[in-house]
């Protein structure tokens, strides 16, 4: 099985901040985010990568989570 290319390799700048900018466009309180298997864990592949649209506030209580876990990592 080979290795599975990252959404950054697959689709070039433009492709992205095009796809970007049409997802702003339709949902302007939204924010673009990629979602993707880290390339070195165990998890099995993803079928697709995608790029979603999630609302500011999962965002922010999202990163909030992420950095409240990270301080308390020992």
């Amino acid at each position: 099985m080979g290795k599975i290319p990252s959404f950054k390799e697959e689709f070039t700048f433009e492709q992205r901040l095009q796809e970007s900018r049409d997802i702003v466009a339709k949902y302007p309180n939204r924010v673009p985010v990629i979602v993707e298997k880290f390339s070195r864990t165990d998890l099995p592949n993803m079928e697709k990568k995608k790029l979603d649209a999630i609302r500011l506030v999962a965002f922010r209580v999202v990163s909030n989570l992420v950095t409240l876990a990270r301080s308390r990592d020992v």
